[in-house]
């Protein structure tokens, strides 16, 4: 049996209790096809910004967050995708209006 016919809870068992290689290839494979379909996350780019490279970027950071917090994971692996994503995207607009509030305080002229 091969770990496409796992659940994705049986998968994060496998990450988290065995350091399983090929079930956290798996798990990844699964997660990003999970976070590209939510477009949804669209909704947080600022107006400024492109949201297909919004949308990328939180993807990254996302999928890294879900690796790095998986011992936090506790039932159903699709919400939580979810809320990790929607978490992420809020951050990461949150840290790109502020990054352009800072530029454009250093393009004003000193007086």
């Amino acid at each position: 049996m091969g770990v496409e016919s796992l659940s994705d809870i049986e998968l994060v068992d496998r990450v988290r209790g065995y350091d399983d290689r090929v079930a956290a290839d798996e798990l990844g494979r699964r997660c990003l096809t999970k976070l590209r379909k939510a477009r949804w996350l669209a909704r947080f780019c600022p107006g400024s910004l492109d949201r297909h490279t919004f949308l990328e970027e939180v993807i990254t950071l996302a999928a890294e967050k879900i690796f790095r917090s998986l011992a936090s994971f506790q039932t159903n692996f699709d919400c939580w995708v979810g809320v990790v994503a929607t978490s992420v995207a809020k951050d990461y607009a949150k840290h790109l209006s502020r990054r352009a509030a800072h530029e454009a305080l250093d393009q004003e002229p000193l007086e």
